[in-house]
């Protein structure tokens, strides 16, 4: 049976670990940017083989994003899954924000979806 492959740009972090273990025992390999420490041998304990990407992956990068998608075809030839998540907010009143606050909020929320998504979804 061939395993299906789930890339998750973010396995130290908010849903990653969770959600690399989640696919581990539904099945799949992983590839996996900055993973929690010992989640690459729970992976491979359920069964994964897990491609890690090394340094810090800036998915809201063009380079960094397409870096990741290219680990997971050069070692498994696809990638069926992708799981991507970033994002920013404001704390504290909205009148004492910064424009370079709001630049950041832009820079995550909508530039690293979109840099994703041109770099994963041509292969998938």
């Amino acid at each position: 049976m061939t395993r299906r492959v789930a890339l998750i740009n973010n396995g130290k972090q908010y849903a990653g670990p969770a959600l690399a273990r989640e696919f581990a025992a539904r099945g799949h390999d992983i590839v996996l940017a900055m993973p929690a420490d010992g989640l690459v041998a729970e992976l491979e304990a359920l069964g994964a083989t897990v491609e890690v990407v090394d340094g810090k992956i800036d998915i809201s990068n063009a380079g960094d994003a397409q870096k990741l998608v290219d680990a997971g075809i050069a070692r498994f030839g696809r990638i069926d899954t992708a799981v991507m998540f970033s994002g920013q907010i404001i704390i504290g009143r909205f009148l004492n924000s910064t424009i370079d606050q709001l630049h950041n909020i832009v820079h995550t929320c909508l530039d690293a979806p979109y840099e994703f998504l041109k770099a994963v979804v041509p292969p998938m």
